[in-house]
């Protein structure tokens, strides 16, 4: 069964306020800049499928 395109999401990037995760995935889609080394973020994980 194919999801609605509106609904389907990464589930975490710029959706859940994590500044974390939306900084580095904001800087490397923005300016090219990938991370140093290995990034952890915490947070809530991701959310309960639909």
């Amino acid at each position: 069964m194919r999801k609605n395109a509106s609904r389907i999401s990464h589930g975490v990037f710029a959706r859940r306020g994590n500044a974390c995760v939306d900084g580095t995935v904001a800087a490397y889609l923005v300016d090219g800049t990938a991370p140093s080394a290995k990034v952890r973020c915490p947070g809530p994980g991701l959310p309960a499928p639909e």
